[in-house]
């Protein structure tokens, strides 16, 4: 008896709580071949009609996120280096950490209106992946660990035939 009722409460403890953010959705490029996991709470809008991202966001609009890829466009003065500088001369924010690596960089902060963010973007030869996530700073306890779990998930360049523009 004692064994059925352990393993019936193990079983209740797997299950996921309708609602809770123990849920999470999988959202895979079909142009760029990224692919990120997201709270299956939040709301999918459509995606991009040239098919490269797509944005998620709570009921409530205060969390957001934005999952994209394209090509660097050189002509135009674009790039890893100068989307990085931009992250770190972005006006009214103060950046709370950034690190960048040769293939990828990451700025997070918090705006003058008190949103905080979390950027990152990975390059490929001339093709970068990024997303970029906003909430409210004010819960921060909420959304923290729902950042950590995305950033954790992030794979920008899956193997295969995708769209992409190597160097």
């Amino acid at each position: 008896m004692k064994a059925f009722l352990f393993l019936s409460l193990s079983f209740l403890l797997l299950l996921p709580v309708k609602g809770s953010d123990s849920e999470w959705k999988k959202y895979a490029n079909g142009r760029f071949g990224f692919v990120l996991a997201y709270p299956a709470s939040l709301i999918a809008g459509r995606e991009a009609m040239n098919g490269d991202g797509r944005e998620f966001h709570s009921k409530d609009k205060e969390f957001s996120l934005a999952a994209f890829a394209h090509f660097f466009v050189p002509d135009s003065g674009d790039s890893f280096e100068s989307r990085w500088q931009e992250e770190l001369d972005a006006p009214d924010v103060t950046i709370t950490y950034k690190k960048k690596m040769p293939n990828w960089y990451v700025v997070s902060g918090i705006a003058k209106d008190g949103t905080e963010y979390y950027h990152k973007l990975y390059r490929k030869g001339s093709s970068y992946a990024a997303f970029h996530i906003t909430y409210p700073h004010a819960k921060s306890k909420k959304y923290d660990a729902w950042v950590a779990r995305i950033e954790k998930s992030f794979v920008p360049f899956r193997e295969g035939d995708f769209d992409r523009l190597e160097d």
